[in-house]
């Protein structure tokens, strides 16, 4: 179910997103608990693959194969879910996020959100963060 973040550091990172043709919806998960989460359509992200591919290349020595979709979508994913956090951060300086999730593909953004420096603290264990390949990803 769609709605509007109430944390403003998330309504101008969802803009910030906009602007840059990454659309981005924030809601509730229809589960038990009713978690809050935001779907990023990491497809449209694509659009920043090869510089994206270029600088983990430059930082960590790793050449990802263009045609390893998985490693593509996780590397933009990474990207983009680090990309976000950072906007955050950017209004909301005091705060610590935490990131929870279970999925493999959580790991390319924990490795970039440590590339960056980012303060923010991330745990393994939860269902907020899922990868659905055309779909965008929760976070």
């Amino acid at each position: 179910m769609a709605m509007n973040p109430t944390s403003p550091g998330m309504q101008k990172a969802m803009e910030t997103l906009q602007k840059a043709g990454i659309n981005s919806t924030y809601g509730r998960w229809l589960v038990e608990g009713s978690p809050r989460v935001l779907l990023i359509d990491v497809k449209a992200g694509f659009q920043f693959f090869e510089e994206w591919r270029e600088d983990f290349l430059g930082q960590t020595g790793v050449l990802l194969p263009e045609e390893d979709d998985m490693s593509s979508d996780a590397l933009v994913f990474g990207y983009l879910v680090t990309w976000f956090l950072a906007e955050v951060r950017q209004i909301r300086k005091r705060v610590r996020r935490v990131i929870r999730s279970d999925s493999f593909d959580r790991s390319s953004s924990v490795l970039r959100q440590r590339m960056q420096s980012l303060p923010i603290s991330t745990s393994g264990r939860a269902v907020s963060q899922h990868f659905w390949p055309g779909r965008g990803s929760w976070i």
